[in-house]
């Protein structure tokens, strides 16, 4: 009886070492959360300034394009105006009689210069 109460104690022993070890083991593996909050927290402050940085910078290109439109809108505008020049021009170019005098051909002639010249200019 005595054998068994040794291998019982042996037993006994043994578990007490293997969950000594195994507790040892866990320890060294248990991650500290406390660590891995503060991490996630830096993080998460990177994202929410890089966020920010894309904002303005979103921003600052959105008013580049504005300003580009209204240059282009502008240039649009006086190449309108500039058509309704020519087509008022050349309107009153039509209303002149085919009986003119050589004077008035010479000023219809300059006109279609002028007129070309301008076209030269705006293209």
């Amino acid at each position: 009886m005595t054998a068994f109460f040794v291998c019982v104690v042996l037993i006994g022993i043994i578990l007490v070492i293997v969950s000594i070890i195994w507790m040892i083991i866990e320890k060294k593996n248990n991650r500290d959360y406390r660590l891995e909050i503060d991490e996630k927290r830096y993080e998460l402050q990177q994202l929410i300034e890089d966020s920010e940085q894309l904002l303005n910078e979103l921003n600052n290109f959105s008013g580049y394009i504005v300003s580009r439109m209204e240059e282009k809108e502008k240039d649009i505008e006086e190449a309108v105006k500039s058509a309704d020049e020519r087509l008022a021009l050349l309107s009153d170019v039509k209303e002149i009689p085919d009986n003119s005098t050589p004077t008035q051909s010479q000023d219809t002639e300059e006109i279609k210069e002028n007129s070309r010249a301008s076209e030269d200019e705006f293209n």
